[in-house]
């Protein structure tokens, strides 16, 4: 008596190269918008830094002054963030900060408009 036999056939093993194409345009996908998105996360980050420094060491300067200081610290960080981008008041022993801006993100193939806000109340510590 013979037993079953088995056939064996090479390439016939799940998704085959098909998946593996496409698992690798999603990592190609999601390396691009990395590249694209962290730089400019970490400069916003930096940004609102600067902001609570300007709250805590210039709260002495006038609300032109830590906005012209908020202005050249985005630019130092390649920020597209004008004066008219920024707004300071203070009064009531406190400080309001408000940055409002757009960093266009080029994907070769669109183009994506990020809108980023930063606001931020602060109270002022004169010594």
């Amino acid at each position: 008596m013979v037993g079953p036999q088995r056939v064996v056939r090479r390439g016939e093993r799940g998704e085959g190269r098909a998946g593996c194409v496409f698992w690798a345009l999603v990592l190609a996908t999601a390396v691009l918008v990395a590249v694209k998105v962290v730089p400019v996360q970490m400069s916003v980050m930096k940004l609102k830094d600067y902001m609570e420094e300007a709250a805590q060491l210039r709260a002495n300067e006038s609300d032109r002054g830590i906005e012209k200081f908020i202005v050249d610290r985005a630019r130092e960080l390649d920020l597209p963030v004008g004066p008219k981008d920024v707004e300071v008041k203070k009064g009531g022993g406190r400080v309001q900060m408000e940055v409002a801006f757009t960093v266009p993100l080029d994907f070769y193939v669109f183009t994506k408009n990020w809108d980023i806000e930063i606001k931020m109340i602060r109270d002022i510590y004169i010594f």
